[in-house]
């Protein structure tokens, strides 16, 4: 605010209103009067004194170890957000922050390469610097990074994390100590300190991080800031350049680097070391356990010791792990070093190990997440002989647990130990936003819509929070209707809760007061020309010296002139006119009644012609005030208040202002302006326009540098400020940044960070930037996306050419620098991160391109295209010793176009146009701009992103009302979100006024939904990879998106539109019947050897059709013709596809059965057609039950390690399908005809037309079958289905199974709550998947027929999202005292490893789901209860004891265990194993070796209530299990003699005999087996099972 005062009370400028030239070039007087003003802001940031310097743009951090220190926890309090403390190691990098100096020594190439690399987000990325030494390992500076919105108090710690090849260069102790780190703070040096290594953790020798795939290591350099500061730097203070050649900048920090112990706290052992506890305290994580591992290694004694020695012997090649557990997910983030520590024995040489020495990390469930050898150079660094050790690496996944595992057992490792295994954190990341919104703009009055842009990368909500105006997702704007003057304010927020404002408003910038401004001063109001100038010339002025005469200078027109053809002699005092009051009767305050405590400011508004005018031009004017002849006050006309030209390069007119400023009190009757003469300059024509005049104390007003409001590109306010309204969010863009030269000259880049520092009176020095070829770049960033409605300004000192040649060669003809007049910079416009095409390299055009003070340039210009990035390209300057600065990069708005800004521009809008279209069309299509305005105007339409070219009408319709209708159409060549500009000419003057605007959309022809999206609307723009669709669009959905699209009802045609949809396998499209499409293509995804139930997507499917092939995603979208998707032998049979059609289900065996537990176990059993291979079956077209038909597929190849097929549907055209034999001979074909009408039709669209009324399908069981009460129906349309509605509205139905051979469970609705005896409750479990075909249990057994309705309320929710409840649901919720969740129930579950199942009992509810097998492929692990004989899923929680089955398909190891949730209590229950009498309590998971099946193995049993449990064996200690053709028995005694296998009737079938064995296999047959054991002492006992 004070830089703003100043400028207010300094800035002396007229703001002619009518005159558009003028404005154009007061409009950056702001700008000027910021340059040469020095302000006290300034002073005290330069003297720093002990204070610390925060405000409302910066923020103080005190590391957290100093925060309790005496009076610095009183600063943060009284400085609340100002001043706080940061709690962890933090990186300097995001857009805060900048690598600001960057040095170079002469050579080819030794710019720094990706600069950008050390200052991004990404830790792991670096830059890359070559010769960081001199010759003679002088003082040589490498680069510094500077935090543009903190400072740093003394005493924090700062470094920089460098990489170099193990064993080389600085990764030593004793080169690191040759590196300086020097402080500064607002540009000043405050300190420095001789580098250390950071090794304050562990007391090992060098803090070293070994990277993952290569043979680097990181250490951090760092030292303590002396004073407080906002930059490092860098400096290799004497490494030779011998020792060293280049070194890998990762990235700069503050705060100490910490690390902690993985061991257990114990109050009892004093340490000085952070532990496991303490981490999750500092990083506000909850422990779920004490860390786990041997005792030696976990324990709190950090000394205590394992030899490695002992883990090579006793353990081999088996890791030793420590394990971690939190309840926020994994314990440890990416980029953390993890490592071990220990001694090291004397002979430890990984040469000599014949293997190595692993780290390994896990996520919780086990599973490797890194794996890194360690290298024997990089363990050298951290190595000392007999000393300590570090056995680590930077992790690059998140993990919980770590490994170390010696390999080259017959090593003697020399008395190597290991004490501990440490983690230390990868440095905290400050977060940014990186919304770059549009710029705040103005809009003209008749204005009502607006396209607000974004980047389409970040998902944001838009909202208006003032003005009253609705915008939708898009950034589209609409209902301004407020006049001039109104503010709307649009807020732009992301998912993570961070955001950006737009400031919009109409006519934005006008002066209050118009008449203190632009007052014409001419013949009307009392004045005429001077017969001749007044003292000390004398001279007559003759009316030849204007060749149009005198008459229009005072004519009171501003559009006319007179020409003054006089010219300027060299040197004297050369009056060139004068006016005076008339007949001097009265003085000037006098004639306009102004008082004499009134400040004046006089002029003349002159258009000067000419080429190669020097920079100094009008140095030589001056302004004499004369009252009765005599001289009152003399001014020379100073930048201050003449805005001097810098360099014309063509014959394009250039107008200015000559005037002054008369102090109050003074008052006269006659002006007269002079000029000194310039050496070598002809002016020999200026155009006069009009003499002006300002009165009062506020003339500033007129040129308020707040009227235009230019956003002065600036880097990121500190996110705990509110207020950043001062910030455009940018920053430097490292990687674009540089020499790019083939040859330079020494030199680099400083203080690269005053560019965007919100400061132009501070400035980016290139030095030495003298080349042969190429150029220094600058590229920023400007947090915001511009486009032609914003006017670009650059401010540059003159240190150009234009300053050292006067736009002259060298007199030969020769332009030494080879740039060519005016261009020698060049700047470009990037949108996200792709050149936009929009370059400009003229600079010559005075007044158009540049505007000039004696020692600063402003260079101007209006892109058409929208940008987000501007890079700057200097091609040089003329001696190797020169430098240029650039100070600042502004934005201000100029919706016209016409290089006048909007505050100074009153011609901007017109507003005549009415009815204008807002136009959609697909890349590469025409597009029409439409509207209706006034007859025989010469109209024109920008629509630059699609066109260079104004386009003129292509059609024009006379009303006959004084109306016409307007078209333009132009062939788009760009996707995006725009904004066409309706342009007029202007009858008043030479340019042009804009008349409107149409918003238009133009679509990609094929787009993604994205991914990573967490908004499900259809039409936002940027839920879509390359933007939303259109009617002539294609779009995929893709494979595990966050989420899906939800489609809502359709407001209009283009709602919810696409041309073809392609789904890839598991995607889905929520309320797919409302989507407005032409064709579909949906892909499945079969699972090598595991059948999954479907049902069809689309019409015109036939079984013919499934087989596995691969099609391009190029084919997408055309017709899967025997052209791009055959089939023969080959397709055929890798992998073969089996298909079964659903027949019933029925109540069955499951396996066998005990003396006990009676002869057998019942579940229901499903049952199918055989597996058949026919080509023609119909499975889309609906039959006489009105129901699509349920199939089972699975893809069989057992000769190939692919895991995965893909079928494509739908198939096209009219095909014959062959059936082949063994040798891949034809053997018959059948024909299927897809009818062309409807192929590629989504099932649910084409049979659901109406999707307001219930849809009903019939399904049936076989009815030569006894019913189960069991039905397979189907998901018939590509969306989720909800299954809490669906139960909700077929009240018939007890519940619905899920099945495939990775996972079987039932879900049903308990009181309006879903229960499912999943092994985990997930969102997926209340949701059938799009497509699929499911079981369903009805409640009347008797029926062979199921009805089952369908509504428009089950598809609209997906997994992850909150589903809608329905009121019915919500009564029935609250009508049970809290639903299940306060009932309570026990989950059992058993995984193993890759697959999962669970079961349920349910407290004080009757509920029941049956367990259900396939018969032919039955689960890869299912586990149940058993109650009266039957198998059940979810039961009542109604017995003390519960017997569990379990069924495997394979041999396995399985995981065990129960968990109590809502009010049941776990405590209360045990679960046994009877084989091997061990009994486990609820968390306990104990891992079983299972060979088969197993029922009356394991069981539930209340606490004391196990009186009375039935022994499987009835013989003690004696179990038999089956699997397949196999029984096994197992004796806990060690005692089997002999066992025999019968059938019911007595047939051996098999024995064997051993000496006192554990177990023993005989081989049965299906039916009632027989098995006797007997052991030793002729004890034996009798089996009997049943076999299927």
């Amino acid at each position: 605010m004070r830089r703003i005062l100043l400028m207010r009370a300094v800035f002396l400028a007229t703001n002619i209103k009518k005159d558009r030239e003028m404005r154009k070039i007061l409009s950056f007087a702001v700008i000027i009067v910021m340059l040469l003003c020095s302000f006290p802001a300034m002073a005290e940031k330069a003297d720093l004194s002990g204070k610390h310097y925060y405000n409302v743009h910066k923020t103080l951090l005190y590391e957290k170890s100093k925060a309790s220190e005496a009076g610095v926890q009183s600063e943060i309090s009284l400085h609340k957000d100002l001043v706080y403390a940061f709690p962890h190691c933090r990186a300097l990098v995001g857009r805060n922050c900048v690598a600001n100096d960057i040095f170079n020594t002469v050579g080819v190439a030794s710019w720094p390469k990706d600069l950008g690399n050390m200052t991004n987000n990404d830790l792991s990325d670096y830059t890359s610097f070559q010769n960081v030494a001199n010759a003679d390992a002088g003082y040589s500076p490498i680069t510094s990074v500077r935090d543009m919105t903190h400072h740093y108090a003394a005493g924090t710690v700062a470094g920089f994390c460098i990489a170099q090849e193990g064993g080389k260069g600085v990764l030593s102790l004793d080169l690191i100590k040759k590196f300086t780190l020097e402080f500064y703070c607002e540009g000043k040096l405050v300190g420095s300190s001789v580098a250390a290594s950071g090794s304050s953790f562990n007391g090992l020798s060098l803090s070293v991080g070994a990277i993952p795939g290569s043979k680097n290591a990181t250490c951090n350099i760092q030292a303590v800031a002396p004073d407080e500061f906002d930059e490092v730097r860098l400096v290799n203070a004497g490494v030779s350049v011998n020792l060293i050649g280049a070194i890998d900048v990762h990235y700069a920090y503050v705060g100490e680097v910490a690390a902690y112990t993985l061991t257990n706290k114990d109050k009892t052992v004093p340490s000085s070391m952070k532990d496991f506890d303490d981490y999750c305290s500092d990083y506000g994580l909850t422990k779920e356990k004490d860390v786990e591992g041997p005792t030696v290694l976990v324990n709190a004694k950090i000394d205590d010791a394992v030899l490695a020695e002992a883990i090579l012997t006793v353990i081999s090649t088996i890791p030793h792990k420590v394990e971690t557990s939190v309840k926020e997910g994994e314990s440890f983030k990416a980029g953390t070093v993890v490592g071990f520590k220990g001694i090291a024995g004397s002979a430890l040489n990984l040469s000599l190990l014949g293997g190595g020495i692993y780290i390994k990390t896990y996520d919780k469930e086990g599973n490797v997440m890194d794996r890194y050898q360690m290298d024997q150079s990089i363990l050298s660094l951290n190595l000392i002989k007999g000393g300590t050790v570090n056995f680590s690496f930077i992790t690059t996944k998140p993990f919980s647990s770590v490994s170390i595992q010696f390999t080259g057992v017959k090593v003697n490792l020399g008395g190597t130990v290991l004490n501990y295994a440490f983690v230390a954190p990868a440095p905290d990341i400050e977060h940014h936003c990186a919304i770059d919104p549009t710029p705040d703009m103005n809009i003209c009055e008749d204005q009502t819509s607006l396209q607000l842009y974004h980047n389409n990368a970040i998902h944001v909500t838009w909202t208006c929070i003032e003005g009253g105006a609705t915008i939708d997702n898009n950034g589209h704007v609409t209902g301004m209707t407020g006049g001039a003057g109104t503010k709307y304010v649009f807020r732009a927020t992301a998912d993570d809760g961070c955001y950006d404002d737009v400031t919009v408003v109409k006519n934005q910038g006008e002066i209050s007061n118009p008449a203190l401004c632009e007052n014409v001063i001419s013949k009307e109001n009392g004045f005429e020309m001077s017969e001749k100038m007044p003292a000390p010339t004398g001279a007559l002025i003759s009316a030849s010296k204007f060749d149009d005469g005198s008459d229009h200078l005072l004519d009171g027109n501003k559009n006319t002139y007179a020409k003054y053809i006089g010219g300027l002699e060299l040197g004297g005092h050369v009056g060139v006119v004068a006016i005076q009051t008339k007949d001097k009767a009265e003085t000037f305050r006098q004639t306009f009644k102004i008082d004499t405590d009134k400040k004046i400011k006089v002029g003349f508004v002159v258009q000067s012609r000419g080429k190669g005018l020097n920079v100094n031009l009008l140095n030589g004017y001056s302004m004499g005030f004369y009252k009765n002849g005599e001289n009152v006050y003399t001014s020379a006309l100073t930048q201050a208040n003449v805005l001097n030209l810098a360099v014309a390069g063509s014959d394009k007119l250039q107008k200015m202002e000559f005037a002054a400023i008369v102090p109050e009190k003074i008052d006269f009757d006659q002006i007269a302006l002079y000029h000194d003469g310039v050496l070598g300059v002809n002016l020999s024509e200026q155009d006069f326009y009009y003499p002006f005049y300002e009165a009062g104390d506020e003339i500033e007003k007129c040129d308020d540098p707040l009227g235009c409001d230019p956003t002065l590109v600036s880097a990121p306010i500190p996110s705990s400020l509110k207020d950043k309204s001062h910030s455009s969010g940018a920053s430097i863009d490292g990687n674009l940044t540089g020499n790019f030269s083939t040859v330079t000259v020494a030199g680099g880049i400083g203080n690269l960070s005053n560019l965007i520092d919100d400061d132009l009176s501070t400035g980016v020095t290139l030095g030495n930037v003298a080349q042969i070829g190429g150029g220094t770049k600058i590229a920023v960033k400007l947090g915001r996306r511009a486009d032609y409605r914003q006017q670009l300004a650059i401010v540059m000192d003159n240190n150009n050419y234009q300053s050292i040649f006067g736009g002259k060669t060298d007199g030969t003809g020769f332009d030494p620098l080879g740039v060519g007049l005016g261009k020698w910079m060049k700047v470009e416009t990037y949108l996200d991160g792709v050149a936009t095409g929009d370059t400009k390299t003229d600079w010559s055009v005075i007044g158009a391109d540049v505007i000039a003070t004696k020692n600063h340039n402003i260079y101007v210009w209006n892109p058409k295209k929208e940008y987000d990035e501007v890079v700057i390209t200097i091609a040089g300057v003329l001696k190797a010793a020169d430098v240029q600065k650039i100070y600042g990069i502004l934005l201000q708005s100029d919706i016209d176009g016409d290089g006048v800004p909007d505050c100074k521009d009153d011609d901007s809008c017109n507003g005549d146009i009415t009815d204008t279209n807002n136009p959609h069309a697909c890349n590469g299509t025409d597009i029409t701009f439409s509207f209706k305005g006034k007859t025989g105007l010469n109209y024109f339409v920008e629509a630059y992103d699609q066109s260079a070219e104004r386009l003129s009408p292509t059609k024009t319709t006379d009303n006959g009302n004084g109306t016409s209708n307007y078209d333009f159409t132009v062939k788009t060549t760009k996707a995006g979100m725009y904004t066409a500009r309706v342009m007029q000419e202007s009858t008043s003057n030479s340019g042009y006024t804009q008349d409107g605007t149409i918003d238009y959309v133009v679509h990609p022809t094929i787009t993604h939904w994205s991914p990573t999206t967490k908004s499900t609307d259809w039409n936002t723009w940027d839920n879509w990879v390359e933007g939303s669709p259109y009617h002539c669009t294609d779009v995929v959905i893709p494979t595990n998106a966050k989420v899906y699209p939800v489609l809502q009802n359709k407001n209009n045609d283009d709602d919810n539109s696409c041309n073809g949809i392609h789904f890839e396998p598991g995607a889905a499209v929520e309320n797919v019947f409302r989507l407005n499409y032409n064709k579909a293509w949906v892909d499945l995804m079969l699972t090598n050897g595991i059948a999954t139930l479907w049902s069809a997507p689309l019409t015109q499917v036939f079984s013919g059709d499934f087989f596995a092939s691969e099609v391009k995603p190029e084919n997408y979208f055309k017709d899967l013709d025997n052209t791009l998707d055959p089939d023969d032998f080959a397709v055929r049979t890798t992998p073969l596809v089996y298909q079964r059609i659903w027949k019933t289900s029925v109540k069955g065996n499951f396996t066998e059965g005990n003396q006990s537990l009676g002869d057998v176990t019942l579940i229901s059993k499903s049952t199918w057609s055989h597996a058949f291979n026919a080509l023609a079956q119909d499975y889309a077209t609906m039959s006489d039950n009105k129901a699509p038909m349920c199939f089972s597929l699975m893809a069989d190849d057992n000769s190939s390690s692919v895991d995965k097929y893909i079928i494509h549907l739908p198939k096209a055209g009219n095909r014959t399908y062959y059936y082949y034999n063994m040798f891949g001979e034809s053997e018959g074909n059948a024909e299927v005809k897809h009818d062309e009408t409807t192929t590629g039709k989504l099932w649910s669209t084409q049979y659901w037309t109406n999707v307001d009324n219930d849809l009903t399908l019939n399904y049936t069981n076989d009815t030569k079958a006894s019913s189960d009460g069991i039905f397979l129906v189907a998901n018939p349309t590509m969306s989720h289905l909800n299954i809490s509605k669906f139960l909700e509205k077929n009240t018939g139905l007890s519940g619905v199974k899920l099945y495939n051979q990775g996972a079987a469970f039932s879900v049903i609705d308990v009181d309006g709550t879903l229960v499912s005896s999943s092994s985990t409750l997930t969102d997926a479990d209340k949701f059938v998947a799009p497509s699929a075909a499911f079981f369903v249990e009805a409640t009347n057994k008797t029926s062979n027929l199921l009805s089952v309705n369908y509504d428009n309320t089950m598809f609209g929710d997906q997994p992850g999202q909150t589903a809608t409840t329905s009121p019915a649901a919500t009564r029935a919720k609250a009508s049970v005292n809290g639903g299940v969740s306060e009932k309570g129930l026990i989950r059992i579950t058993a995984s193993d490893g890759s697959n999962a199942s669970g079961a349920v009992l349910l407290k004080g509810c009757n509920a029941k789901a049956a367990t259900l097998m396939d018969e032919d492929y039955k689960p890869a692990i299912a586990v149940f209860t058993i109650d009266g004989g039957r198998g059940y899923d979810i039961r009542p929680m109604d017995s003390d004891v519960v017997e569990i089955g379990l069924c495997v398909n394979k041999a396995d190891s399985v995981r065990l265990s129960f968990h109590a949730q809502g009010n049941a209590d776990g405590s209360q229950w045990m679960l046994y194993d009877r084989l091997t009498g061990m009994k486990y309590a609820e968390g306990d998971e104990p891992v079983v070796y299972l060979e088969g099946s197993s029922v009356g193995r394991f069981y539930l049993s209340r606490v004391g209530q196990t009186t009375g449990v039935r022994n499987v064996s009835g013989a003690d200690g004696v179990y038999v299990t089956t699997a397949g053709d196999k029984a096994m028995v197992t004796s806990l005694q060690n005692d089997i003699t002999a066992v025999e296998a019968y059938t019911a009737n007595g047939t051996l079938l098999d024995k064997v005999s051993m000496d006192g064995a554990e177990r023993a296999t005989v081989n049965v047959c299906p039916g009632v087996i027989l098995i006797k054991v007997t052991r030793k002492g002729s004890k034996t006992a009798l089996f009997k099972y049943i076999v299927q």
